[in-house]
């Protein structure tokens, strides 16, 4: 019977963690200064790292909210009265040290395990020195702040970005990711000084919060959780429960939505030596939330704001059996509702499917994990097989499909694998080369082939690997756009167990830390 092979467009969830950056954790919101991190001690290189190492363990690139007062080395923010209680009188010189330094080199280094996102400079709104919630706009009040004092808000961003090498001084855009402070939201797709317009023209593409209490809409939502704005995608992250000041705490419940959002102290311990028993229960958390059919982890902040509309908007309908078995099924992917403001976002990125192949499929699946895919057949005229991970435990396994156009399109998966033939690029190939979905947080965009060549389409944040099933060894591998640089490749030739194919694990480097993207593109025929 067709049930036996489940499909689902699972929702791909990102961690965002906001209020990162404090060097003093303690609250001083009793005494009308900021509420910072809310805990009593000092923030440091140890608390970024973490970040990092979650990031590293489950191949995905967790957001970093930042407030950036504190990193300040010039007193710049003094320039930009309404960011801070002190005002103009600003004098940070007594927070500045190595520590700064240490948590900037880190963005740097591990940037494909942690995502610089914009939260604020002071996370609040400073009138001689009276605090008003928040830096971007008063819910409470329904104030929008003048819109000159908003821009000088974003450029002391930047440029305490820029006295660490963080920013567009560097080599790297600003931030294309934002959550606004105190989740104080301004949404109005017609009005040029809502929230969503100031953050576009500062380079943000990604917006995530809260849609009950400071966010407050007056345009429609394209979605319940979610609506465009100036060229934005906003993303509600929920409630979760979890006290904004308390060390150590995972929400009692799976996440359900896109976004798993949480505050800093959340994922640390009081100890800093004893963060590994946090991040245990994080990865615990994550995981668990991951292993159902209905959602995924997300790589980055891209892959969960473009799945999330593919989620939203298209449906999938298993139209019939193939065979008597059930072990093959056409599939109907409808995508013509998916939003005109969607279109440009989505352009060239995978749409993810999840499925769980039948039970007698799966133990024979197991001897293939890490030695190559097993076998899987995907046929259609308008989309293109690119990508594919091995089952995971519960037998769940993702596969990537490019081409995805406001439309129908028609598709046909076998599970058999006597079955491992694919249409691509108007060539049939027996084994037809395949993007590894491996822990990497890496967004792949495209696959073209033929005959002569495969050029991947991705976008790579610092030093990464990107592993590929090819039959034979390619002739020649280069960067096409000069924007990245693969810096050495190694191939395992048919790897036990696998499908006949070897393994192509080629390690790849961009400068930019907001993402590099470039095409690789293999030569698998001689170059004359």
């Amino acid at each position: 019977m067709a049930g036996l092979l489940k499909i689902a467009i699972p929702t791909a969830v990102q961690l965002v963690i906001d209020d990162v950056g404090w060097r003093e954790g303690w609250s001083l919101a009793e005494s009308g200064g900021p509420f910072r991190a809310g805990v009593n001690r000092l923030m440091g290189p140890a608390d970024y790292y973490a970040i990092t190492e979650l990031g590293e363990r489950l191949g995905m690139r967790p957001q970093a909210a930042m407030v950036l007062c504190e990193w300040d080395k010039t007193n710049i923010c003094a320039t930009c009265p309404t960011s801070t209680a002190a005002g103009a009188a600003w004098d940070n010189s007594s927070r500045i040290g190595s520590w700064s330094d240490e948590a900037a080199a880190i963005f740097r280094q591990r940037a494909p395990y942690i995502e610089l996102t914009m939260h604020g400079v002071g996370h609040e709104h400073w009138e001689n020195g009276e605090r008003i919630r928040a830096e971007w706009y008063s819910a409470r009040h329904n104030r929008r702040w003048p819109r000159p004092v908003l821009e000088k808000h974003i450029e002391v961003f930047q440029a305490i970005l820029d006295q660490y090498d963080l920013g567009p001084a560097a080599g790297h855009r600003p931030p294309v990711s934002a959550v606004p402070c105190a989740f104080n939201y301004y949404f109005d797709a017609e009005d040029p000084d809502s929230t969503g317009a100031l953050f576009r023209q500062a380079g943000v593409e990604f917006v995530s919060t809260p849609f009950r209490g400071g966010f407050h809409h007056f345009s429609p939502l394209a979605a319940p959780d979610g609506g465009f704005e100036h060229g934005l995608l906003v993303i509600d992250r929920g409630r979760n429960g979890v006290p904004w000041d308390s060390w150590s705490t995972v929400p009692e419940q799976p996440e359900r939505g896109p976004i798993c959002g949480i505050h800093w102290p959340n994922l640390l311990a009081e100890d800093p030596s004893r963060h590994h028993e946090v991040l245990e229960k994080w990865v615990h958390y994550l995981s668990n939330t991951a292993a159902s059919g209905a959602q995924m982890l997300a790589a980055d902040t891209r892959e969960c704001f473009t799945q999330w509309v593919f989620s939203r908007f298209v449906t999938l309908r298993q139209t019939d059996v193939v065979d008597a078995d059930g072990e093959a099924v056409k599939i109907v992917l409808d995508a013509t509702q998916i939003p005109a403001e969607a279109e440009t976002l989505t352009a060239g990125s995978p749409l993810w499917l999840k499925l769980r192949r039948p039970a007698h499929h799966q133990a024979g699946g197991q001897a293939h994990r890490g030695h190559g895919t097993p076998p899987l057949a995907v046929f259609s005229s308008t989309l293109r097989l690119i990508a594919i991970s091995d089952p995971d435990p519960d037998g769940y396994q993702l596969i990537g499909l490019s081409g995805i156009t406001k439309g129908r399109h028609l598709l046909v998966i076998d599970a058999r694998p006597a079955k491992g033939t694919c249409i691509a690029e108007g060539a049939t190939w027996e084994h037809p080369p395949l993007v590894k979905r491996e822990k990497g947080s890496c967004h792949l965009f495209d696959m073209k082939i033929n005959q002569e060549s495969l050029e991947i389409s991705v976008e790579v944040y610092g030093r990464q690997p990107l592993l590929v099933e090819l039959p034979a060894p390619p002739h020649r591998v280069t960067a096409t756009g000069g924007k990245l640089r693969v810096e050495d490749e190694e191939y395992l030739p048919y790897l036990p167990g696998g499908r006949g194919m070897g393994l192509l694990r080629l390690n790849i480097r961009g400068k930019d830390i907001q993402g590099e993207r470039d095409t690789i593109r293999l030569d698998l025929q001689p170059v004359v």
